[in-house]
């Protein structure tokens, strides 16, 4: 206790230092306080750290690394070998339609109900990069193309989690159908034209299978990398808060019950884990995390803009839409549940 008052104190006196040597710009401020932050955490408590990286690396290589990497590989041979115009034919109006979005976005619905984040969004402004969509479609896209991934829905909170894969389905269909809520709620084009002319014709550049399959695997391989660093990072930024003066002693707390909501909102993975070990009822869990799998939480925001911020969409704007999507969420899912539970029983 007595090393966690002192540690509290030297933040806290760093922290003030920062205040008054930076006078510019309060965002430097910020990201200089959380920096010290965690260099002295690091210096304070190595093998806490070292723990908490080896636990971050350990759900990316059991849980996202086996589904994400294939996927990431075939989806860009699927682009390379001209899998937009294809998609589009077949599925364009079917999905898109409805949503009003272009045809050409059917490829990116289908990536990212397949897999998820941060998938969605990151082809999403690849589209918009090579102007095949414009920013209007583009800024619809990223918020509707979004959602967690199936596999972790069904596999990790259905089945490892909770030990019953139709908790897993129930929050597939309430994640799913908010993100298609999303595409009917955000304004559509007053029009069906562009304000601006935009090329739909994508350039078909032959090559070799052995060629293209190198391209697929070191574009998935950049792409991994950048999640994996958010995983590891996140679940020390986890533990920090939990060895941290004030967190550690809300734990002693009535409201320790709202810790894993907040961590939760941090990082979805661990928060989901801590959720379903606290004392609120099933149906209350399961809403819960409904919400932070519409949400998404702070880590998976940052990977989608690590992704898409040269798209200079605001990120108030796209949290907005997120908190909106887990609050629809969380009410077409307890729907959900409560008919599944009615009709045949959830054990």
């Amino acid at each position: 206790m007595i090393l966690k008052i002192v540690l509290f104190l030297l933040i806290l006196l760093i922290f003030i230092s920062v205040i008054f040597v930076l006078k510019h710009m309060l965002f430097n401020k910020v990201i200089v306080f959380i920096c010290t932050l965690g260099i002295i955490y690091i210096l304070i408590f190595p093998q806490r750290c070292m723990t908490a990286s080896i636990y971050g690396a350990e759900i990316f290589f059991k849980s996202v690394f086996p589904a994400l990497f294939p996927f990431l590989v075939l989806t860009n041979l699927l682009f390379l070998y001209d899998g937009i115009n294809i998609y589009s034919k077949i599925f364009g109006n079917i999905l898109c339609k409805p949503l009003k979005l272009p045809k050409e976005a059917s490829v990116v619905l289908i990536i990212s109900f397949l897999c998820g984040y941060p998938l969605g969004a990151k082809y999403s402004f690849d589209l918009y990069n090579k102007g095949i969509i414009d920013y209007y479609d583009f800024n619809r896209l990223a918020s509707i193309a979004s959602n967690s991934s199936p596999i972790f829905m069904i596999g990790t909170i259905g089945t490892a989690i909770y030990g019953n894969p139709l908790l897993g389905y129930i929050l597939l269909g309430g994640n799913l159908l908010s993100c298609i809520a999303m595409g009917l709620i955000l304004p559509g084009r007053k029009s069906n034209l562009y304000s601006k002319k935009i090329s739909r014709k994508i350039s078909i550049v032959k090559i070799d299978f052995s060629n293209a399959l190198k391209d697929s695997i070191t574009l998935a391989f950049e792409t991994i990398l950048v999640i994996l660093g958010f995983i590891v990072i996140f679940s020390i930024i986890i533990t920090m808060l939990r060895d941290s003066f004030i967190f550690s002693n809300l734990q002693a707390t009535k409201l320790k019950l709202l810790l894993p909501i907040i961590y939760g909102s941090i990082e979805l993975t661990n928060g989901c884990f801590l959720i379903a070990n606290t004392s609120f009822n099933m149906f209350a869990q399961i809403i819960i995390i409904a919400f932070l799998l519409g949400f998404g939480g702070l880590s998976i925001t940052m990977q989608v803009y690590s992704f898409i911020g040269k798209s200079k969409l605001p990120m108030k704007i796209y949290m907005k839409r997120k908190l909106l999507q887990g609050v629809i969420a969380s009410i077409i899912t307890g729907l959900l549940y409560f008919i599944v539970s009615s009709l045949i029983g959830i054990s």
